[in-house]
């Protein structure tokens, strides 16, 4: 858990995936999906996203009309 935190903190600083993953020594993959798990879960989320970007998804819980 501190390792995701470090991430988070380090993207809210403005780091790229790279050099995150360089700091903290972890793959630049690591990063990456760290930064989109937080992210993605945040109403407000701002880091270093397009203004063109589609809206996130939302996960279908199944099941349906019945």
């Amino acid at each position: 858990m501190v390792l995701r935190a470090r991430i988070v903190l380090l993207a809210a600083a403005g780091a790229g995936n790279s050099e995150i993953a360089g700091r903290l020594s972890i793959c630049e993959d690591t990063a990456r999906k760290w930064r989109r798990r937080y992210w993605g879960q945040r109403p407000g989320r701002a880091l270093r996203r397009s203004a063109t970007r589609a809206a996130p998804r939302v996960p279908h819980c199944g099941g349906g009309p019945g």
